[in-house]
């Protein structure tokens, strides 16, 4: 850097990304790693979609970005940005981002913390040939805060990725929500050791256990429910949930191991009607750690799809996660992350009352709420 510095507040969150490892050739860095992710970010908060509108985006705000970045080569050409999320790292962008997030993040101590896969569909690794990015992310309910994410083979890879995630995340004392492709012994094994609690969904691909707690609900005595009525734009939902606590769990699972922490079944009725159709009926199982406290649980259950609604339908409406087509599956990960560094901002940034649309609209038409934005929420030591 020369004499530009970059607002004090965005130098301390680069310096979470100061171990990042700049994949170039030395001779070939006619532009700094510093100032390719700082870009990009920018990019993506003002919504940019792919390399040449990420070009078109800096060169008309090339005298803002000489503000407070030294840029003796002007702008990097759609090339120079493919080639290095191409060669990127992305543990190692993902290692840098976790650490910047748990800066941002308050203690999640009785907090809902959802864990949930989402796929990136829209990855072309050749012409002609899709194929599927699964990511598992870690979203704390209460904050609508990005906690980790880790990229897997497919759904089926979650049991093994969400351990690895509570290992490099401080979530003692919250309470895990998953849905049902986690619900397995090693996930509760993983969460005991935290320091957490959980609740977790129950179908069908559980097999006997499944049939247990099905079993245990229609036949033990019922210790508490609890109601809750939502009624809005003409439709009526009724959810009804029912906690029994179970003392002879099944202790072992054939192939992977011991349960941990089983304490509590917990069943949800939902009745439904839409205007004038007719009501539908639907029945869930989850178990939980927690005392056979019905509302306790069932705020729980509730939290559980923010995880769907404030991230994962805006990465998909707001950020085009399964239409942009990337050809590459390393940069298809890294582009992930930095969209995901942008949605983190965009949501910290609360001057504008605006949804996320709205607030990368104005980004992109005025620099000075773009500085905001990429400024926001960050503390300064």
């Amino acid at each position: 850097m020369g004499q530009n510095r970059p607002p004090l507040a965005v130098s301390f969150a680069l310096e979470f990304f100061k171990g990042l490892k700049d994949p170039r050739i030395a001779r070939t860095q006619l532009h700094s790693l510093q100032n390719l992710l700082v870009m990009s970010l920018c990019g993506s908060i003002c919504g940019t979609e792919g390399w040449d509108q990420l070009v078109d985006f800096c060169r008309i705000r090339s005298n803002w970005f000489a503000t407070f970045l030294d840029m003796p080569n002007g702008i990097p050409s759609a090339d120079t940005f493919r080639r290095l999320y191409e060669r990127l790292s992305p543990k190692q962008f993902q290692e840098c981002f976790t650490n910047w997030v748990a800066a941002l993040a308050r203690d999640v101590s009785g907090e809902i913390v959802a864990i949930d896969g989402k796929t990136l569909r829209g990855l072309v690794e050749k012409a002609g040939k899709k194929t599927q990015l699964h990511m598992v992310h870690v979203w704390a309910a209460d904050q609508g805060l990005l906690l980790g994410q880790e990229v897997v083979d497919g759904a089926s890879g979650e049991m093994a990725a969400v351990p690895r995630l509570l290992e490099l995340l401080d979530l003692e004392g919250a309470i895990i929500t998953t849905d049902a492709n986690s619900c397995t012994a090693p996930v509760t094994r993983a969460i005991v050791e935290s320091g957490a609690d959980f609740v977790l969904a129950v179908k069908g691909n559980r097999g006997r256990f499944h049939d247990f707690v099905v079993e245990a609900m229609k036949t033990r005595q019922i210790l508490q429910t609890f109601t809750e009525v939502d009624e809005a734009h003409g439709r009526k939902e009724v959810r009804t949930v029912s906690v029994i606590e179970i003392d002879d769990w099944p202790e072992r699972t054939k192939n992977n191991g011991a349960w941990a922490g089983l304490r509590t079944a917990v069943m949800v009725e939902r009745k439904r009607k839409v205007g004038g159709e007719a009501t539908t009926n639907e029945t869930q199982y989850f178990v939980s750690s927690l005392a056979p406290d019905a509302e306790k649980n069932a705020h729980a259950v509730r939290s559980h799809w923010s995880v769907e609604n404030n991230l994962h339908w805006v990465l998909d409406v707001g950020f085009g996660d399964d239409r942009r087509t990337i050809r590459n599956a390393t940069s298809a990960e890294n582009v992930a992350i930095v969209d995901r560094i942008a949605l983190t901002l965009v949501k910290r940034e609360t001057s504008r009352k605006r949804g996320v649309a709205a607030k990368r609209k104005i980004a992109g038409w005025d620099p000075d709420y773009l500085g905001l934005v990429l400024t926001s929420g960050i503390p300064i030591p």
